[in-house]
């Protein structure tokens, strides 16, 4: 800034997303941060997206055999107070900012569909309907729409369409794009 205020110059910062890190994360170590400040958001934000505990969503506890990283020094309540008044002061509207914390919340209740193996049946179908509906009802699509997103995948065979079914991981992984793909345009 110059004497008399004016900006005369800046540097930015430029960050990569870990993809990877939205659906699992090393032991150890959190998920990104704004999933946990959202579970200790004021009532009316995790209503939202009918967010509980951080510790019932599956994306938040997937790590690699160990623990989660307990971090003394972060307060997710003052965190999540400070970036949403950041939202405000930014311009956010009050539906810009519950479009944003959807988002976020989608990819935390996407990731506890829980998608089983029939081994008799040799197909991939969703466990928790109760949890589909719910995540459907979030993303504005049909039930059918998502389960087929994740349990399906379409193959053009000269002039025809063939729809076949995933094996249990194809489908996971499935269900993991998926939840990156959401967040990474918020």
């Amino acid at each position: 800034f110059n004497q008399r205020g004016s900006i005369i110059g800046a540097l930015t910062s430029t960050y990569l997303l870990e993809k990877p890190r939205i659906i699992e994360h090393m032991d150890g170590e959190r998920n990104y941060h704004v999933f946990y400040m959202l579970c200790k958001a004021p009532d009316d934000v995790r209503e939202i997206g009918k967010l509980g505990s951080w510790e019932t969503y599956e994306v938040l506890n997937r790590k690699e055999g160990g623990t989660v990283a307990n971090l003394v020094s972060w307060d997710d309540d003052k965190e999540f107070a400070d970036m949403h008044q950041a939202l405000v002061e930014l311009g956010f509207t009050p539906e810009q900012r519950a479009q944003l914390y959807r988002i976020f919340s989608i990819v935390m209740q996407l990731g506890n569909i829980q998608i089983e193996w029939n081994n008799s049946e040799d197909v991939s179908y969703i466990g928790n309907v109760d949890q589909l509906n719910l995540v459907s009802e979030m993303m504005m699509v049909e039930s059918d729409q998502l389960t087929n997103a994740m349990t399906t995948t379409k193959l053009t065979v000269g002039t025809e369409m063939i729809e076949r079914k995933l094996s249990h991981a194809q489908a996971k992984g499935a269900q993991k794009t998926l939840a990156m793909h959401i967040y990474l345009p918020a």
